[in-house]
């Protein structure tokens, strides 16, 4: 745990330069992999937790939303190594925590209302589809949390994006 909130806390204090400094999305998600890359490294070698991928050739080349469950810090930094062009999914609450929210703006991530229900998913799609146009993967962690949206809705959403896609 020492060891990840020092990686953390290093990066974290280039976050204030690049804010001052109006850092391109290109440097936030390069200072977003030097930490998911650390993280990885650190919870193989210092933990003995790897991994490999299996199913890659199922994942579209182009762009795609890639849905999970968020479970804990390590499939984040995995899924940011895996996918390091991803937009991913995350609360819109965390926009307010100084720094922290123009990280996410700036890299850029899909910020929701998740109490916002329905409309929630619009605004996912919504943003999604921005993704989409700037040929990056949407990651949503909060999968399961999206349970109570109707299966018909969801295979619709998912068509809308294979036409995006093509």
């Amino acid at each position: 745990d020492a060891a990840v909130v020092i990686l953390t806390l290093v990066v974290s204090l280039s976050v204030p330069f690049m804010a001052l400094f109006k850092a391109s999305s290109a440097t936030v998600r390069a200072v977003s992999q030097v930490w998911a890359n650390g993280i990885m490294f650190l919870m193989k070698y210092v933990v003995g937790l790897d991994y490999r991928v299996e199913g890659r050739e199922s994942v579209p080349d182009g762009p795609c939303i890639i849905a999970c469950n968020h479970q804990s810090l390590w499939e984040t930094a995995a899924l940011c190594v895996i996918f390091p062009d991803a937009s991913i999914v995350a609360k819109k609450e965390l926009r307010k925590l100084p720094l922290v929210g123009w990280f996410l703006q700036r890299y850029p991530m899909i910020l929701v209302d998740r109490s916002a229900g329905r409309q929630a998913l619009r605004q996912m799609v919504d943003e999604a589809r921005r993704a989409v146009e700037r040929c990056v993967r949407a990651i949503d962690q909060d999968a399961a949390g999206r349970a109570h949206y109707q299966e018909a809705e969801i295979h619709r959403l998912r068509g809308e994006f294979n036409a995006a896609d093509a």
